[in-house]
């Protein structure tokens, strides 16, 4: 991190910069330039902050660009940041779809649809995923959005309690609720895309 203040320039990156930072003396040959440039953050030899930083701290849904895994769709409401191989949704109804995003509906949606690595890896692209279609929220579908929202709550709570326990056997039994609770998501996402029977049992895996 370089700082934040500039008394003397040449002190401050014989000081400063030079031991921890091997471009420091090429960035003063170009100081002129760079004072100039529009892209700068609050001194000139801070590259431009980003613009979004307060998305951070609100509500959002994290997700891998690539993930060997299914349904890798994260609500954090802790003010998580996230590296570059990641990507964050905000915004309104979080709940309700992260529920979505992470039921077996959208699962077997997103390997169909989305660019498969290899054999067991599927990549999340941002433009692919932003395309995913989300049912609206209506006053007849208003009753599942509710129960999704509750279960995921659950699934929450149950998950933050599954990381302050140690014993084997409890730690099965949480993650049995929150299996349960999965279930009972996949079953709502059914309903509310409006899935047969037959067409839930391709979803299943069944034949």
């Amino acid at each position: 991190m370089f700082p934040k203040t500039l008394h003397s320039c040449s002190q401050i990156y014989c000081t400063s910069f030079s031991r921890n930072h091997c471009i420091s003396f090429s960035c003063l040959q170009f100081e002129k330039q760079l004072k100039e440039r529009r892209d700068q953050g609050e001194n000139w030899w801070n590259l431009r902050a980003c613009s979004y930083y307060d998305l951070f701290d609100k509500e959002k849904i994290i997700y891998p660009e690539t993930t060997v895994r299914r349904s890798e769709f994260y609500f954090d409401n802790n003010g998580y940041f996230i590296d570059k191989t990641c990507f964050m949704i905000t915004g309104e109804n979080l709940k309700f779809l992260t529920g979505i995003l992470s039921s077996k509906a959208l699962e077997w949606y997103l390997e169909s649809e989305l660019r498969l690595l290899g054999k067991n890896s599927i990549q999340y692209s941002k433009q692919f995923i932003e395309q995913i279609p989300i049912p609206a929220i209506t006053k007849k579908n208003q009753p599942i959005k509710t129960e999704i929202e509750n279960h995921v709550d659950k699934i929450q709570a149950l998950k933050k309690n599954l990381n302050e326990i140690k014993l084997q056997t409890k730690r099965n039994q949480i993650l049995s609720k929150i299996q349960f609770h999965e279930s009972k998501i996949d079953d709502l996402v059914f309903d509310l895309y409006g899935l047969d029977q037959n067409e839930t049992i391709i979803v299943k895996g069944g034949k």
